[in-house]
């Protein structure tokens, strides 16, 4: 059935003065004046046509995407209402999705209540067009000198130890999630894992615009999150475990990433880029083998 998406997002009733609906996809500018623009589009699952929450994409006219955010129709209790007259609850199938699976019918999103995205996709975009405050000068924090980099004006290396300086984590950790992203997506347009991972320092260059070591960091720190999850450690056999999983029917590919973004997003994920070959992840975490027969997270 068709998503009905020009009125899904006239109800959604966004605070954008200048915003259009082509196709499936929301385009608005995020503020008078800036060259940011806003798209919003339904977030896929491994399933042809079915959607599970709402994909955010901050778009600079000369730099791209420089930001992904999905929300979750889950965890905006979108569909709490409905699914509970259905009889459905988290784990059944359906629950807080869509589905656009026939060519006509009504909107397959009837009986959604909008109100946690409106303020989710509210509040993400504030942050993107309100300029920082500046803390009192009793409670800002000490910061050292710091080298520039040399090429990257502007942007700078870690002072002293890096795992102690939380700008230098703050834009490691950016550059981490654009990497899961493009390992995420790419796999949906066909593309194996290892092969969206192997240029991921110049998507990060480019996009975010930081010096090509950030990528290198931060596409080691995902492959290490990947192939944890995939019950592999990361170390001496990190090559054979992608080529493993590059071995995968592509909606396993798609589900392990997603399952090791989810670990890397989540508060008690713990960096794993320094660790040690031999130390495997916290949580238990779905062996290769059950993602190849499909048992996936």
């Amino acid at each position: 059935m068709p998503l009905h998406a020009a009125e899904f997002f006239a109800e959604l009733n966004l605070p954008f003065t200048t915003s259009t609906v082509i196709g499936d996809r929301y385009y608005a500018a995020l503020a008078d004046g800036s060259a940011l623009r806003l798209r919003i589009d339904f977030a896929p699952t491994i399933r042809h046509g079915d959607y599970d929450g709402l994909r955010l994409t901050v778009i600079h006219p000369e730099r791209g995407a420089l930001h992904v955010e999905t929300l979750a129709f889950a965890d905006h209790h979108t569909f709490t209402h409905r699914d509970a007259a259905r009889g459905k609850s988290p784990g059944h199938d359906g629950y807080a999705r869509i589905r656009d699976w026939q060519s006509s019918g009504p909107a397959p999103w009837r009986g959604a209540d909008l109100t946690g995205l409106r303020q989710a996709v509210t509040g993400f975009t504030a942050m993107w067009t309100h300029p920082p405050t500046t803390p009192s000068t009793g409670h800002q924090r000490e910061r050292t000198s710091k080298a520039r980099t040399l090429d990257a004006p502007g942007l700078q290396h870690p002072a002293g130890f890096w795992a102690a300086d939380t700008d230098f984590l703050d834009l490691l950790h950016q550059a981490t999630l654009l990497v899961f992203d493009f390992a995420e997506y790419g796999t949906l347009d066909g593309i194996p894992v290892s092969q969206n991972l192997r240029y991921a320092r110049e998507g990060v260059r480019d996009t975010l615009g930081l010096p090509i070591e950030y990528g290198v960091l931060a596409e080691a720190e995902a492959v290490a999150h990947i192939t944890q999850t995939a019950g592999r450690p990361y170390g001496p056999g990190t090559a054979a475990a992608l080529a493993r999983i590059d071995a995968l029917n592509l909606e396993d590919q798609h589900a392990l990433v997603k399952a090791a973004a989810h670990r890397y997003r989540a508060p008690q994920a713990q960096p794993v880029l320094t660790a040690a070959p031999t130390i495997r992840p916290a949580v238990p975490a779905p062996a290769l083998d059950q993602v190849a027969s499909g048992r996936t997270p």
